[in-house]
């Protein structure tokens, strides 16, 4: 994946819009959602999410860990209430900032998001973020418009070509969403955090890092490299709303326990960091986790 998908990703799940109050206000979960005729667009959506899924399923990228597992269920399945029987988690090993949810209720999970992220709350935000596309119906919304299908339809043919990496991208990158629906699956993100007593405050911290990797290449707005940021808020934009939603109430952080879940695997994400090939990216990455953890070996 490029530095602009990266991007598209940091953006669309790192940044929380919005005041919590007003947030709680407008929206409340919704009921679970029927499987649909297969039949319909819909239903045709599912089918094709379902295939996909069975081979994520089996893919040689899914780590299958027990613990790390049921950790990252339990997240999901807290944050979803009423939804947590129709939603399934998967973390895969790719070294990039990636997080996506299909409309079956599939969520995966990339590796090089986990080495990247600090504590169980930024996750949560995270995991909140997608289950806000997924309760808003946003990826049917999207297939409903020409131009989304036909850029489903070339994902998915690529990922016969190029194999099973390109199979995580398309399967995982099939949806552009609008500003607003990403406005609001924030908004969601928020809601969804503070009920479920985690510190909404960590959130921006996942986009402000990953910014300040991209940064180390040179670039002065390394948003601007990205044409998909022509369906996101801008950066300015974002950096306004974050720093507001900062000073707001404290709450759950988890960083041991989110330490001890990934430790069995840290060095041999990290590993897979560096073979990426973008080291002034990987070199930020290693001094910001050193200085929260300045005597570990394996980032040492």
């Amino acid at each position: 994946m490029r530095r602009r998908q990266w991007l598209q990703w940091g953006c669309a799940h790192c940044a929380v819009l919005g005041g919590l109050a007003q947030a709680q206000t407008e929206w409340t979960m919704p009921p679970r959602l029927p499987r649909p005729e297969l039949g319909g667009d819909e239903g045709g959506l599912w089918a094709m999410m379902d295939r996909e899924e069975t081979r994520l399923r089996r893919s040689p990228f899914r780590i299958r860990n027990a613990e790390l597992d049921a950790y990252l269920s339990g997240i999901a399945c807290r944050l979803a209430a009423e939804h947590c029987p129709d939603i399934r988690s998967y973390t895969m090993r790719a070294p990039y900032f990636n997080a996506s949810m299909s409309p079956n209720g599939m969520l995966q999970v990339w590796s090089g998001l986990l080495l990247r992220l600090e504590n169980e709350a930024q996750l949560a935000a995270i995991v909140a973020h997608e289950i806000g596309h997924y309760v808003q119906r946003h990826s049917l919304e999207q297939m409903r418009d020409a131009k989304a299908r036909a850029a489903f339809a070339t994902a998915m043919a690529a990922a016969g070509v190029v194999g099973l990496v390109g199979m995580l991208l398309a399967v995982s990158g099939a949806y552009a969403f609008s500003r607003d629906q990403e406005r609001d699956a924030d908004r969601i993100s928020v809601v969804l955090m503070h009920g479920n007593g985690y510190d909404t405050r960590e959130a921006p911290k996942v986009w402000a890092n990953l910014l300040d990797e991209l940064k180390a290449n040179g670039d002065a707005d390394p948003s601007l490299d990205s044409v998909l940021f022509a369906t996101h808020p801008s950066s300015q934009e974002r950096r306004a709303e974050l720093q507001r939603l900062a000073a707001g109430e404290g709450g759950r952080i988890g960083m041991q326990e989110y330490r001890a879940v990934l430790a069995p695997f840290r060095f041999s994400l990290l590993e897979d960091d560096v073979k990426r090939g973008r080291p002034a990216e990987s070199k930020v990455l290693l001094d910001r986790l050193l200085s929260s953890e300045p005597d570990n070996a394996d980032l040492l």
